[in-house]
């Protein structure tokens, strides 16, 4: 499935290259060795982000660490982090969880913005293979092979370990590409030069003894890295090892091609390991409306591209990117969900340069619009404030005058669409109702009906005729309710009326006074049932002359044809029926 991921991204890399948008630039900031704070950071920034398991289900309790900071994650794998940050060039994102390898990622921000949707799988920590250390030995998995010397295993202390060695590698695969590598593939070379990194993929792995105690190597390791999944392989690549501490790739050895199909080397590093190709460092800066939570890729290089990972649009519509200087790229625009929605052709950005870059793209198939009516008892409308959270991204509308309105991004990835509910509070900010199961798809305006706060009793008379005789209900004798409610093919109001022998309903879609079509009507009598059939014969009509006025909630009329006991087969047992209602509370 990785590898499938990776031909895509590459596929739509080449399809969408002649694509570009038009962009200026305003170049500035030299970034140099050690990179320096390149965005001034006055103010708080946010992080807000999800852990989850290798298997994709919500990691509880991972430990999320940020500048000296720690965090929990809740239930959900969810975190949010808020504070001032040490250097806002490279700002480390630790996920420490045991039974796991510790994840990392590796962030540029800028003051007073909200940076969405930080999401990390974390790997399991899997047992591969064991050896005896005074013997050295071998361990091959499906990608690789890792060859240990005798006696090259040593404790932290500095101590000889001559027991039981245990290989511990991620489930299933050693190799690790695209969102499973750490940092965010800046690195330093053997001349502590800045670079940023065009990976071939890369490697995870862990020692530890019989009592779990983690294990060093004093003499170095050999490797067997396949690549099935490059296809422009040069003879010789530059292992890199991710320090944790710094957030960053450091150089470490070489490695050389063997028979075309592997990459063999040695190193006494265990941790994560990347063989990459260095190239001088640019900061991109793209600036795109509407866009916050949506995440860029550099899905093209000069060689190949397995280790792309995406990078976050903050609040302010700006995503912070290093990628490759001198070299034009694509980047590949995702929404938060991982719905693909374009790709942009980027010039060649000067090395050492922050490059402001501005794209536009249309987000209609994304943006969903939602809007609907709040009212209070007498027909007064609520003022307060609505709340939406969708596809883990929560969206708030003042309600003004009884109206409120979301524009949200509905993703597609996930198959079906999204059910949420509306949560509404007062002016103090106190939770008032919540409204559920709203299914949102995606590119869809929606009215999501009209809310009634009001606790009141209803009152109020429905009066039907149907073949020449008039039946009645009457509240408080009889029960009488009004319903607002969303369901599959929109916003309907209705009315539903019984008693011990009796019940009638109908619904309609509506907002406001006015002439519209019925929706649905049923009638029931002893003995006899009274339905209207769509498609047999033409709907009736709903008159409402009015709606949420004063005390009244709603007073009409209607007239429609109904098929008697459901016989569809024909239209001989159809009959008119016609009814008035006048509800209040």
């Amino acid at each position: 499935m990785r590898l499938i991921t990776s031909i895509i991204i590459v596929f739509l890399s080449l399809l969408y290259y002649g694509c570009a948008k038009k962009s200026l630039a305003t170049d500035g900031d030299p970034i140099t060795s050690p990179p320096p704070t390149t965005i001034k950071l006055n103010g708080q920034v946010t992080i807000k982000g999800t852990a989850l398991s290798d298997g994709g289900a919500p990691a509880e309790n991972v430990t999320v660490s940020i500048d000296g900071n720690t965090i929990v994650t809740n239930s959900a794998g969810i975190f949010t982090f808020t504070g001032k940050a040490i250097d806002s060039n490279k700002v480390v994102v630790k996920f420490t969880k045991t039974g796991y390898f510790d994840a990392y990622r590796t962030l540029v921000v800028e003051s007073n913005a909200t940076y969405s949707g930080l999401s990390v799988n974390l790997l399991s920590e899997t047992t591969a293979g064991n050896f005896t250390a005074t013997n050295g030995g071998s361990v091959s998995v499906r990608g690789a092979t890792f060859t240990f010397q005798p006696n090259s295993v040593i404790k932290d202390d500095g101590s000889i370990y001559t027991g039981i060695v245990n290989v511990y590698i991620p489930a299933d695969h050693p190799v690790i590409i695209n969102s499973e590598i750490p940092g965010d593939m800046r690195g330093t070379d053997a001349n502590k030069m800045p670079v940023v990194l065009e990976s071939y993929g890369g490697m995870v792995i862990k020692l530890k003894g019989q009592t779990g105690e983690n294990l060093k190597l004093s003499k170095p390791m050999t490797y067997a890295y396949t690549f099935g999944f490059v296809s422009n392989p040069i003879q010789t690549v530059k292992l890199w090892v991710f320090d944790g501490d710094s957030g960053i790739w450091k150089e470490d050895s070489l490695a050389s091609l063997v028979n075309g199909n592997y990459y063999s080397g040695s190193t006494t590093a265990l941790t994560f390991l990347q063989l990459a190709v260095p190239h001088p460092p640019a900061l991109l800066r793209a600036h795109l409306p509407n866009v916050s939570g949506f995440s860029l890729v550099n899905t093209s290089n000069q060689y190949n591209n397995t280790g792309t990972q995406r990078t976050r649009f903050n609040s302010n519509n700006v995503c912070l990117l290093y990628i490759p200087a001198l070299l034009p790229s694509t980047l590949g625009l995702y929404t938060p969900c991982g719905d693909f929605v374009t790709a942009f052709s980027c010039d060649a950005l000067t090395a050492g340069i922050a490059t402001n870059r501005y794209f536009t793209v249309d987000l209609s198939k994304y943006l969903s619009t939602i809007t609907g009516k709040i009212y209070d008892c007498d027909g007064v409308l609520f003022s307060g404030r609505a709340e939406i959270t969708v596809n883990g991204n929560t969206y708030s509308s003042a309600v003004t005058n009884g109206s409120y309105s979301f524009k949200i991004i509905s993703c597609q990835a996930l198959g079906a669409a999204p059910s949420t509910a509306i949560r509404i509070y007062d002016l103090n900010n106190r939770l008032i109702t919540t409204i559920p199961n709203y299914t949102i798809a995606a590119g869809v305006v929606y009215n999501a009906g009209d809310i009634n706060l009001c606790q009141h009793p209803i009152t109020g008379t429905v009066t039907i005729t149907a073949e020449g005789k008039t039946y009645k209900f009457n509240t408080p004798k009889d029960t009488i309710k009004f319903y607002s409610e969303y369901q599959t093919l929109g916003f309907f109001n209705g009315i539903y009326a019984s008693n011990a022998t009796q019940s009638f309903g109908f619904s309609t879609q509506h907002s406001g006074v006015g002439s519209f079509p019925l929706a649905t009507q049923e009638f029931y009598i002893p003995g006899t049932h009274y339905a209207m059939t769509w498609g047999l014969y033409p709907a009736g009509t709903v008159n409402i002359t009015k709606y949420h006025s004063g005390t009244t909630i709603i007073e009409g009329n209607f007239k429609t044809t109904s098929n008697v006991n459901y016989c569809y087969c024909s239209a001989d047992r159809e009959v008119e029926i016609s009814a008035s209602f006048k509800l209040e509370q």
